[in-house]
């Protein structure tokens, strides 16, 4: 049987690495363990991929993907984790991703366009400011599965993302 939990002092020691402070060392590491847990019970549960793996390099590649990213992204807010908790680990998932990528582990990074739950600061916001808010709030009340409602954010936001990085500045008066 494998142990995803394995992969825990190889990227704690990346992390010292890369020079993250001994909290935030602490919470993401705390927050991978959390991923662990959630996506052992999937791979078990026959929720996240169809292939038995028989080690931990096997789980991984085989599970963890863009998909089960998003599908934990989801599982998070549906849980009504808070937000701040929720986008550090996903900043966590970020970084594992990473590394695994540096590792050779991953052959691509499952998190590449993945977003966090809420960002004020981002071009988003600031392109948009009360519109964005009240088409979240709205999206939020008018649709029943949390998860959707989090998915069509998503996509409004990468899509404003990719508008504001590929074309000229819309000025507000």
């Amino acid at each position: 049987m494998y142990n995803l939990y394995n992969f825990e002092p190889k990227f704690s020691k990346y992390l010292h690495s890369q020079a993250y402070s001994d909290v935030t060392i602490r919470n993401y590491l705390s927050d991978l363990r959390h991923f662990f847990g959630w996506l052992t019970i999937k791979i078990n549960a026959g929720t996240i991929n169809n292939k038995a793996p028989t080690d931990e390099f096997g789980a991984l590649q085989s599970s963890f993907d863009s998909i089960c990213v998003q599908e934990y992204r989801s599982h998070l807010f549906k849980n009504e984790v808070p937000e701040k908790t929720i986008n550090r680990r996903l900043s966590t998932l970020r970084s594992f991703s990473e590394f695994c990528v540096q590792q050779g582990w991953l052959k691509e990074n499952p998190t590449k366009h993945l977003l966090n739950i809420s960002q004020k600061n981002s071009s988003s916001s600031a392109l948009y400011g009360t519109e964005f808010q009240e088409f979240r709030a709205s999206l939020r009340n008018g649709i029943q599965d949390p998860a959707l409602a989090l998915q069509i954010e998503s996509d409004v936001q990468e899509f404003i993302q990719y508008l504001s990085s590929n074309s000229p500045k819309i000025i507000h008066d």
